[in-house]
This record gives structure tokens, sequence and C-alpha cells, in this order.
């Protein structure tokens, strides 16, 4: 069975994105040394395809635009403290490894997934309900005059680990693009 290089570098971004839900779930910590791996194997195979398929410009381009696309989300969301680095640079690898267009889908599905899983946490411990609460707090503080805004409830605050949703989100991306139809 003969792979076409895009399936080896989907093939690739999995086994990073499962690795680093591993190390995820077992430490808290998606590790640097996993990213630059990861980008270090994506950037080597879009490099061997574009100079045998001679497509340097169009391999650069989606190694770029990947990226950009599928980090400038969770960049924004780390920035205002919402997500962390590990989850940023492992998007922005998922993003150069499948491309502007499956990486962004990856990442939609990842905040599905992670969402769902939010969803499942809080009611797991019983506190959806003020979850809920405290999401909509967060919503409308920002929109609203500082002597008004309400304190953040406590279970809207906890924190959970991203990388496995990343995985999922990778997965179904791939799986979902693979599968012919």
């Amino acid at each position: 069975m003969h792979l076409h290089p895009q399936h080896w570098l989907a093939l690739g971004v999995v086994a990073i994105a499962i690795s680093a839900a591993i190390s995820d779930l077992r430490t808290g910590l998606i590790p640097n040394w996993l990213v630059a791996a990861g980008f270090s194997f994506v950037i080597g195979l879009r490099v061997l395809y574009a100079v045998t398929e001679s497509q340097v410009g169009l391999q650069l381009a989606l190694l770029a635009l990947g990226t950009v696309i599928a980090g400038l989300i969770p960049l924004a969301l780390y920035v205002c403290r919402a997500m962390g680095a590990g989850d940023v640079k492992l998007m922005a690898v998922c993003g150069a490894g499948l491309g502007p267009v499956i990486g962004l889908e990856a990442e939609l599905y990842a905040f599905g997934f992670g969402a769902l899983c939010a969803l499942g946490y809080a009611a797991y411990g019983g506190e959806l309900l003020q979850t809920l609460r405290g999401s909509a707090v967060l919503l409308t503080n920002p929109w609203i005059p500082r002597r008004l805004r309400k304190p953040v409830p406590v279970p809207a605050q906890r924190t959970m680990r991203f990388g496995p949703a990343i995985c999922a989100g990778v997965i179904a991306a791939v799986f979902l693009n693979w599968v012919p139809r």
C-alpha cells in the first residue's frame, strides 16, 4: 500500500497528538522536546515532499498557513490565561502538519471535545449549574462596567488538561478527511 506524503504527515501528527495527550494526562504538561520533535518531523517531511515533487512554494505556504491559522485562537486564549503554552504549541504543530483547512477543523473538533469534557467533569462533580453560571459571568463581565461586574464562582475557575481533547480533535479530523466518502 502506497501512502501519499500527506497521509504520512497526518499519521505523524496523530502520533504526536497521542503522545502529547498521554504526557498531559500523566504530568499536566506537554513537553517542549515533543513539540520540537513534531515540528522537526513536519518540516522535514514537507521539505522532502517539496523537493521530490517540485512544490517548494506550496509546501512552505501550507506549513506557514497551517501553523498560523491553527495557532492563532489558542495563542489568544493563552494571552488571556485560558490555555496553556503546550496546548498552543501542539495546535501549531498540528496545523503545520495537517495544513490550514484540516488543522482548523481539528482545532474546532478539539474545542468541541473539550467543551463536552468540561461539562462532563462539572456534571460528575455536581457543579454543572455553578459552572454554567460562572461561564455566563465570564462572558458578560467584559461588557459591563467594572463596578457592576460579578465575581466568578470557583467551579468556573477550575482548569482542565486540554491535550486529550486536542488528540481527539486531530484523530476526528484526520479520520473524517482520510476515509473516502
